[in-house]
């Protein structure tokens, strides 16, 4: 009984260690200043990745904050991106002004909700985004 136990006790603190989320905190007004920049491609180059094949269109540069992260395992294309993050730039990476926004991420779907609006709700939409990463 005391190695199913010690077990068990083993098996939560790894994944406690899994899912910590590793949070960076700058501090309020500290923000990811600029837009991200996303730049066509002349020539599309042709990736593949065991049955899939990715058509690079863009290069694309971005500098923001993490907002949330949702790890996925068994949605159809969780063997190619597991990884979801939500990312905010601008006054979106301001912790002063996300302090007021609640986030959340389910079903590939990046989420906010707010009981009054910090900054204008069209800068909320334009300033964070969900990206589905391929790492």
């Amino acid at each position: 009984m005391r190695k199913i136990f010690l077990l068990l006790l083993i098996i939560a603190a790894g994944l406690q260690f899994y899912n910590h989320s590793n949070q960076v905190s700058l501090g309020p007004g500290v923000m990811a200043s600029g837009a991200p920049q996303q730049e066509r491609i002349r020539s599309p180059v042709i990736h593949k990745v065991d049955e899939y094949t990715i058509t690079e269109v863009a290069k694309f540069n971005i500098k923001a904050k993490v907002l949330a992260k949702e790890k996925y395992y068994i949605d159809r294309g969780s063997d190619l991106s597991p990884i979801d993050l939500a990312l905010g730039w601008g006054n979106m990476s301001d912790e002063s002004v996300l302090e007021k926004i609640k986030i959340s991420q389910s079903g590939r779907f990046y989420r906010w909700r707010v009981k009054s609006f910090p900054i204008p709700r069209r800068e909320i939409e334009t300033h964070s985004a969900n990206m589905h990463l391929i790492p």
